[in-house]
């Protein structure tokens, strides 16, 4: 679903990212992972062609998007950090809003932005402004929007930034609910717990570079520490 190979981004004289070798399967859900500015968002944005790498090559989907390309991939969502979200809008009129941007009729978009709510279990606020929804209200919203058209690909970065245990806990059932319908997804995080919950494996980032990845288990064991938090802080050692 992604292939990347020998990524880089620079913004003037600062590389952000370095040379990142890194694959998705269809159906996976693959972590970043890593503290701020490690360089999670970047590579998000050049994955959805929010931004054009400078040297390297990225396909997504079996499509090529290299340093001469700025298109969006098809068959992509998007739950960026920033939530895309208009405040003065309902929950309702925000998705039928994204669900008519991808070309769907005013009565399939009607179906689209019902179905997608209830999905996340906003139904009863349907109607109410997005301004005045909870934050845990607003990223399971910002969710839905990724989810308009059945995209094949989701991206999801850092989801669950700032929410409480309850919202976050629903956050994460909507990703094993995406992981269920065999959607590809791409979490960046950097709560430890999440990515080890959730992911099949983990890219760890650091200062733009892909320190190590696999799944939970065998980076734990490969490390010889006793829980992903050990590991974790192993393949750190010396950047943090």
């Amino acid at each position: 679903m992604i292939e990347i190979h020998a990524l880089t981004k620079d913004f003037g004289t600062l590389r952000v990212l370095q040379g990142i070798d890194l694959s998705v399967a269809e159906g996976e859900c693959c972590g970043l992972l890593g503290p701020n500015g490690a360089g999670k968002t970047t590579l998000i944005n050049m994955i959805c062609g929010l931004m054009r790498p400078t040297s390297g090559s990225l396909r997504v989907g079996g499509q090529e998007l290299a340093a001469d390309s700025a298109a969006m991939p098809r068959g992509l969502g998007l739950a960026p950090q920033e939530l895309a979200l208009f405040s003065g809008l309902t929950g309702y009129e925000n998705l039928e809003f994204f669900a008519r941007i991808h070309g769907m009729g005013r009565e399939k978009a009607k179906e689209e932005a019902n179905s997608l709510l209830a999905m996340v279990g906003l139904s009863p606020d349907a109607h109410r402004r997005v301004g005045v929804y909870s934050q845990g209200m607003k990223q399971r919203l910002n969710i839905a929007a990724a989810l308009v058209g059945t995209p094949e690909l989701v991206l999801l970065d850092e989801p669950t930034s700032g929410l409480d245990p309850l919202a976050r806990i629903g956050v994460w059932d909507m990703i094993e609910q995406m992981k269920h319908d065999g959607r590809t997804v791409l979490l960046a995080t950097h709560n430890l717990e999440e990515a080890d919950l959730l992911c099949d494996r983990v890219a760890i980032l650091s200062a733009g570079t892909v320190k190590a990845i696999g799944s939970p288990i065998e980076l734990t064991e490969a490390h010889q520490a006793a829980t992903f938090e050990e590991c974790f802080m192993a393949i750190m050692e010396g950047d943090v």
